[in-house]
């Protein structure tokens, strides 16, 4: 084939810049058959488009076009640069129809993935889309021309929210063109997928450190908080959950590990930093997750934590999940579209539930404040036949129990309880004595099924009592509101003796039974809170009302004294609640001695007899209480008042400060 001379190529050029105009009239008057090149816009034309690169069709030539991609053969061979036009997109398969296809492949995949990690078998191959995605599509193709609605920095979080009657606002909220996704261990998988930068990536802690918190948290602490983190077992797997689990999970290890003590601000400013970041986030389960852990084992902070888990709980709306925890997908059961979680999974977010629903009623015990959870819903109504499935562990039957007592004295607190120091009328006293009667009647029910573990030792059988002692002793105490240091009328003169009780046994339980004092450092807050509340009371009683009761004042005053040494002896760090516990009765057993007027009472304050005392001195939990600074002096504790005082009751919020230069909710 001869070769044409550059004259002749320059003229044919030429040429083809004036022949669409000739070309268009021509077409008329000498029509002719169409070859393939000039076909209608059909599969065929689109191919001729969609594999050409624009400076071989500006040359009308062939493109050798050997690939999906460019360069072609030709301009690879000239060295000049190859683009594809994008611009009649119009004409081929819709691209973000694809980008849809491509995702919902990546879903199918992500669930599958999960599905053989259950059954324990191979793992499918990797999809080739990812490796097509990584090598990049053509320099005409923008990212944002196939995105079709991923998920926003600030999507609202009510958009993907399974539901079975539609809300009105859905329809504000919902986007065209989108498709909502089943909030599942599918759709977490795929969000995970991209890990986030965590307290390891960012360099705050080691690996090594971490390893040990993880650990720490798993052995000694996840047990006694019902075994919300048991569905990770190691701390990758803690990692892949959520970076603010992991936050989390670090900042409560290291507050109660004497070693790692010097961590805990580092731990507890990343956590705050990632709650503060992810507020109008949607997140997964994971991050309500981490938000449960960090309401019940951090006071200072337990009552912003708790509002936003209950916020994004009823988001993904996990009591739903009841229907399923307990008999599957019945045809019964209101439609759930949680296609891709199983029965363990349902049971789980079953489990997160009850635990936010026992964090938000402790906090509107301490707070005297309304719950933000209703108490008539169908995850309560069912916690029995939740129980009774054969799928149920020890940590649901604490749960269950757990919540049952909330409820009673949920009822308490709606009935008796009052915002103003207005005096209980003496018509009452009869309620009083039928919550008394249901508080026996829970125990009696509960206590059979309580066991020593090999996890928790003999706690679980005494925290049941515990527990049981501070709703009698929360019965009581309504009955000394607005007293003001007048006699307690004589109808309501019992349920006064019985809050007396109460607060005496819950401080012979500490020094008497075995597993109790040994214990107490790694239990939640509200149990630290509680037991300050029996101390000053009791210190009060024994001021304003030791005759009318019968109190035996330098018995009490030994008790509590020794209680508050065994409290002192036990190794703590000094941001750890139990320490504040400590301290503060210590000064209030110092201010009673005085206003009492009896030197003896300091003098004998070590002759009660602590057969486990030896427990306290023994405990590597912390580091030591008595490098502590004292607190100044106050004022006695205010039995009219109605609610509990900050000194004990820790819910200031000092200590949660949004440290973040970036967040500015102050709009200063």
């Amino acid at each position: 084939m001869s070769k044409r001379p550059i004259a002749s190529i320059s003229t044919a050029q030429a040429a083809d810049r004036e022949a669409p105009s000739d070309a268009s009239e021509n077409a008329h008057k000498n029509p002719r058959p169409m070859s393939s090149s000039h076909a209608p816009p059909h599969t065929s034309s689109a191919r001729r488009r969609v594999t050409s690169c624009a400076a071989c069709r500006k040359q009308k030539i062939k493109c050798e076009l050997l690939t999906e991609r460019p360069p072609c053969e030709r301009c690879k061979r000239r060295n000049i640069e190859c683009v594809i036009n994008t611009g009649l997109r119009n004409s081929i398969l819709d691209q973000r129809q694809l980008a849809v296809l491509g995702r919902d492949l990546s879903r199918v995949h992500a669930t599958l993935e999960t599905v053989c990690q259950q059954l324990g078998v191979e793992l499918p191959k990797p999809l080739e889309l990812a490796a097509l995605s990584s090598v990049g599509a053509g320099p005409g193709m923008q990212d944002g021309d196939l995105d079709d609605g991923e998920d926003g920095l600030y999507e609202p979080s009510q958009h993907n929210s399974p539901s079975a009657v539609p809300a009105p606002i859905d329809a504000y909220l919902t986007k065209p063109e989108s498709e909502p996704s089943a909030p599942g261990p599918a759709t977490a998988s795929a969000s995970r997928s991209y890990k986030k930068p965590d307290i390891i990536s960012k360099g705050l802690i080691t690996i090594e450190d971490a390893e040990v918190l993880v650990n720490h948290y798993f052995v000694e602490m996840d047990p006694i908080l019902y075994g919300f983190v048991n569905t990770h077992s190691t701390t990758h797997g803690v990692r892949d959950g959520s970076p603010a689990l992991m936050a989390a999970i670090c900042t409560v290890s290291s507050l109660h590990l004497v070693d790692y003590g010097h961590l805990f601000e580092t731990c507890y400013r990343e956590y705050r930093h990632i709650i503060a970041t992810t507020l109008f986030e949607r997140q997964d389960v994971e991050h309500i997750r981490a938000l449960l852990v960090g309401s019940f084992w951090l006071p200072g902070a337990s009552r912003i934590l708790l509002c936003d888990a209950v916020r994004r709980a009823g988001d993904v709306r996990l009591h739903r999940h009841i229907f399923k925890a307990i008999n599957g997908l019945s045809s019964t059961s209101p439609s759930l579209h949680h296609g891709g979680a199983d029965q363990d999974q349902s049971r789980d977010c079953v489990r997160l539930w009850y635990g936010i629903f026992m964090s938000d009623q402790h906090q509107a015990i301490l707070n005297n404040r309304e719950s933000l959870l209703p108490l008539h819903i169908d995850v309560l109504e069912k916690r029995g036949e939740y129980m009774e499935n054969e799928a149920c562990t020890s940590h649901d039957l604490r749960l269950v129990a757990q919540s049952s007592l909330l409820l009673a004295m949920a009822r308490i607190k709606s009935t008796l309880g009052s915002e103003y120091p207005t005096p209980v009328l003496e018509s009452r006293a009869a309620e009083f004595v039928s919550f008394s009667a249901e508080l026996d009647a829970w125990i009696d029910e509960f206590r059979p099924k309580f066991h020593p573990t090999p996890e928790m030792g003999k706690f679980p059988p005494l925290a049941f009592q515990l527990h049981y002692l501070f709703g009698k002793l929360y019965l009581g105490h309504h009955v000394f509101r607005g007293l003001q240091g007048r006699m307690i009328p004589e109808a309501l003169l019992k349920a006064a003796r019985m809050a007396y009780d109460a607060a005496v046994a819950i401080f012979r339980m500490i020094l008497d039974a075995d597993g109790l004092l040994c214990n107490l450092w790694r239990v939640p807050g509200y149990i630290h809170i509680m037991i300050s509340f029996a101390g000053h009371l009791l210190l009060e009683l024994c001021i304003k009302h030791r005759d009318q009761l019968e109190i035996n004042v330098e018995q009490d005053y030994r008790m509590l004294n020794a209680v508050v040494s065994a409290l002192t002896n036990i190794r703590l760090n000094p941001a750890h609640p139990l320490r504040r516990v400590a301290s503060g009765l210590q000064k209030r057993l110092f201010e009673f001695a005085t206003q009492y007027g009896k030197q003896s009472l300091i003098d004998n304050g070590t002759d009660w007899p602590r057969q486990h005392g030896k427990e306290a001195t023994s405990m590597t939990a912390s580091a030591s209480a008595g490098g502590g600074a004292q607190e100044t002096a106050g004022p006695l504790f205010e039995m009219g008042a109605t609610g509990m005082p900050d000194d004990f009751f820790l819910t200031d919020f000092s200590d949660f400060t949004f440290q973040d230069p970036s967040v500015d909710f102050m709009g200063v």
